[in-house]
């Protein structure tokens, strides 16, 4: 096993607020031991000094306590590696140190992080999702900043991004590339109920919005094209947005678990992506214009093009019965999910995607037909009103797939 030298001060907090200090010197893979006497839950402070260290063991190490690392010793540490502290809710700091140029995918996701101070290093994807940090400052030297860096991050208030850096920008605390063309993140703490995307955008980044709870409204601008993917998943106050004429991508899952109530889809959108209304339980319509390509509205409900396929039944659509026209062959995954419907037809269909009737709490009827091939697995999951369904479709614990799956 490669051994990390390392330099561990343990803060055990005392009455009245005082603290006591144990300064030990030692390899990674001694530091639980040296730490054995602590309490879990106590505060702990790592100063790394190895030239290269191994964080895989100074993860593993700190699990348990409330822990800053400190990595400013490390003078041959140029790369935080993938997934290095990865869903650690242990670390609460970290200081690296200017030798570091890149940070991997998903290095601090899932961390307590509140802060960190950014050397002159590229950001990889999620490699800051989930965490708690707040203010972003982005370094004069950072020049890539990967997909979701900080999504799912509740606790971001706003970017600042320094004046001398090429690639990026911030306005109103709001994160771009340098050009304006990107909108990379908004803040997901950033308060205010509405929010114009500024013209000359021409795209969206995947989870840019996601997670924003004070939204309600976004304009989005005339120059448009691309709309990422989870681009405003669990913004669950967005009542409001219109897709403009410019659009062509409209990315997987990019309005799941939003507010709105109906969404006008253009002709010029060449891909609608995988489930792009997930949890919307408000949504009553989806229309597509005339000409449109990729997909068609029958009654403000989605199918592909050559109607062959329902893609998504409005979960907010009034009503209690479905019957699928006969010429759709296929149901395609999540197509019903948490709609209100207590019966449904399905019987002209060849093909049930999964998690097709995911969530359908009132749903009391099913009826298949002599033309129905395959379930796809958890299909029915949540549909506990639905009598005589395999365990296996309802995606319950240890079931298996029936023989004619």
């Amino acid at each position: 096993m490669k051994k990390t030298s390392v330099l561990v001060t343990v803060l055990a907090l005392a009455a009245f607020g005082a603290q006591a200090a144990t300064t030990v010197s030692t390899s990674a893979w001694k530091i639980g031991k040296e730490l054995k006497d602590v309490p879990k839950g106590e505060e702990i402070l790592v100063v790394v000094s190895d030239y290269s260290p191994d964080l895989s063991a100074v993860s593993e190490a700190i699990r348990g306590y409330s822990a800053t690392v400190d990595l400013r010793r490390c003078k041959g540490l140029s790369y935080i590696p993938e997934k290095a502290f990865y869903l650690n809710d242990s670390l609460k700091e970290v200081r690296l140190p200017e030798t570091v140029k890149e940070i991997g995918d998903k290095a601090f996701l899932g961390t307590s992080l509140t802060s960190v101070e950014f050397p002159r290093a590229s950001i990889g994807s999620f490699a800051f999702a989930r965490t708690e940090i707040s203010d972003v400052q982005i370094s004069g030297g950072t020049d890539k900043i990967g997909t979701g860096a900080f999504s799912e991050t509740p606790t971001v208030r706003s970017f600042s991004v320094d004046a001398d850096n090429a690639t990026f920008k911030s306005s109103n605390g709001v994160l771009f590339d340098r050009e304006g063309k990107t909108l990379i993140c908004y803040p997901a703490a950033k308060e205010g109920s509405e929010y114009e995307v500024p013209e000359g955008v021409t795209a969206i980044s995947a989870s840019a919005f996601a997670n924003n709870r004070s939204l309600s409204k976004i304009i989005l601008p005339s120059t448009l094209k691309r709309i990422g993917g989870y681009a405003f998943k669990g913004c669950s106050s967005l009542k409001e947005v219109e897709i403009p004429e410019s659009v062509t991508l409209l990315g997987q899952n990019a309005f799941e678990g939003t507010a709105i109530e109906k969404i006008d889809i253009p002709a010029g959108v060449k891909d609608v992506g995988k489930n792009p209304f997930n949890g919307c339980s408000s949504l009553r319509a989806i229309n597509v214009a005339d000409g449109n390509k990729s997909a068609k509205s029958v009654d403000g409900i989605l199918f592909s093009a050559d109607g062959s396929t329902i893609l998504r039944y409005p979960a907010g659509r009034e009503g209690s019965e479905y019957a699928v026209p006969k010429d759709t062959t296929e149901v395609a995954p999540y197509a019903f999910e948490g709609t209100n419907l207590s019966s449904i037809d399905v019987s002209q269909a060849r093909t049930v995607g999964k998690f097709a009737f995911k969530d359908c709490a009132s749903l009391r009827s099913v009826s298949f037909g002599d033309r129905t091939e395959k379930i796809g697995h958890h299909a029915f999951q949540g549909t506990e009103g639905v009598q005589g369904i395999p365990a296996y479709y309802r995606g319950d614990k240890d079931s298996f797939p029936p023989e004619e799956d």
